[in-house]
């Protein structure tokens, strides 16, 4: 995921993360994962109260708002099928279920994210693959 995501960066692709969950805890992740490399802006729903989690889509319109992007602009990338796919679907984004090896939600079907791709190398082939999507360019 690292490669992918300093790839991203060098191809000026702005990457943002929504972080899900108790604000200490998810604090605490992006710290010891070093996501601010790559991530601005790094929002954290709690930050907004219990009722700004997903599938609420409060944070995601105040992303949509702080990039200043139009929805066929913004990517959705998540792994969980049962709450991270309604908001960016709901705002006209395109989401991505990225399925990785031993994930819990991993054998979750798609739910609904337009696409569904099974580890890091398909995700990287979508986006740097021969079959790149021009709206995701810069």
């Amino acid at each position: 995921m690292a490669e992918f995501l300093s790839e991203a960066k060098a191809r000026s692709l702005r990457i943002a993360i929504i972080a899900d969950g108790y604000l200490e805890a998810q604090r605490q992740k992006v710290r010891a994962l070093g996501l601010s490399r790559w991530a601005d802006p790094i929002l954290f729903t709690d930050a907004w109260g219990g009722q700004a989690w997903k599938p609420n889509p409060m944070v995601f319109r105040h992303l949509q708002k702080v990039l200043g992007l139009s929805p066929e602009q913004m990517v959705y990338i998540g792994d969980n099928p049962v709450k991270d796919f309604q908001a960016p679907n709901l705002l006209g984004w395109d989401s991505i279920h990225l399925v990785m090896p031993g994930q819990v939600s991993a054998g979750r079907p798609l739910s609904r994210a337009h696409i569904r791709l099974e580890g890091v190398r398909e995700l990287h082939a979508q986006f740097f693959g021969p079959e790149y999507r021009a709206h995701l360019s810069p």
